[in-house]
């Protein structure tokens, strides 16, 4: 098996990629299209990137008007969904052209600022949205995406919410909670 390094790759992103332009200028999140062609980087910045996977050249790049932090794609590879913070929410993005669909505001800031962690349901109908300092959990119906809202929000006591997944069939959502350990939410 090829070992990996990943100082050749941190210093290509670092300097500002092959030939992106575009600074790394904190926690960044990477997610990959359905067919391992391309990659959709966000780095604390307003933009989400689109590179080329085996270039790394970049392809596009969109501002989405948020600092943005968190990125997911649709299992149907059609949609991007990018959690972000001021305004804290997030926004959906289609793929097929690269352009901003949507964008979902937090409704209120007592509901938290600082969304760390991105969900998408398995049957792509909902989103969750956690917060790292709040402790809420926002979800969202995404089932038409140019019309997603948020539905619900609940608040787990004294936790930050630090990573969510779903079960294959949706039945259950299990959330990475600091300090608790995994809060297992069921239908």
């Amino acid at each position: 098996m090829d070992n990996f390094s990943a100082a050749n790759y941190t210093d290509q992103l670092g300097s500002g990629g092959r030939d992106a332009e575009w600074d790394v200028a904190g926690p960044c999140d990477v997610a990959l299209d359905r067919r391992f062609a391309r990659a959709y980087v966000t780095c604390q910045t307003s933009q989400l990137m689109e590179l080329d996977v085996n270039t790394l050249d970049s392809i596009n790049a969109l501002d989405i008007g948020a600092r943005v932090g968190l990125v997911l794609t649709a299992a149907d590879g059609r949609y991007a969904y990018v959690g972000h913070v001021s305004p804290a929410g997030f926004s959906v993005v289609d793929l097929d052209d690269f352009t901003l669909v949507r964008t979902v505001e937090v409704p209120d800031e007592s509901l938290g600022t600082t969304p760390f962690a991105l969900a998408v349901s398995p049957d792509e109908h909902y989103l969750f949205l956690g917060d790292a300092e709040s402790g809420y959990v926002h979800v969202a119906d995404i089932s038409a995406p140019e019309r997603a809202h948020f539905v619900d929000h609940f608040r787990l006591d004294g936790a930050g919410i630090r990573s969510i997944a779903f079960a294959p069939n949706g039945s259950r959502a299990y959330l990475s909670v600091e300090p608790v350990g995994i809060v297992v939410l069921e239908k």
